[in-house]
């Protein structure tokens, strides 16, 4: 119950969220995973989501968290601060135009894949799947 409570609310916004989710290295990736299993989420979205998230955070922490290119102290820490202060931003950002910003991933992945079709038109082109609503 509490599973499709949470899916409910998320309904439209899972991509995104999931996404941030992903880039940011707080949260624990074989979980999120496991959520990503239960959330309707295309298969191509997912390894289209997953090659760039887990290469972006790699690059990410490679790049700027070894303390080579920006150093954790002197002008270092206000850079870091900066961009930590803009992920966040980011994150917020793309939950209050969550919807938006689906709608073009959806038109993207579509134009890329233009034979596939989303889990959501295949329930809506179902009728069996209409009479069980």
């Amino acid at each position: 119950d509490k599973t499709d409570e949470w899916i409910k609310k998320l309904k439209g916004r899972e991509n995104v969220l999931l996404f941030f989710m992903f880039l940011l290295p707080l949260f624990p990736d074989d979980i999120l995973c496991s959520v990503a299993g239960i959330l309707p989420i295309s298969t191509v979205g997912f390894l289209i989501m997953q090659l760039v998230t887990r290469t972006t955070s790699i690059f990410g922490t490679l790049l700027f968290m070894s303390g080579e290119i920006i150093p954790y102290y002197g002008w270092g820490l206000p850079v870091l601060i900066v961009l930590g202060a803009l992920a966040v931003s980011a994150m917020v950002l793309s939950i209050i135009y969550a919807d938006k910003i689906n709608k073009l991933t959806n038109k993207i992945i579509d134009r890329v894949f233009p034979r596939r079709k989303r889990r959501s038109e295949d329930t809506q082109d179902d009728p069996k799947e209409k009479g069980a609503e």
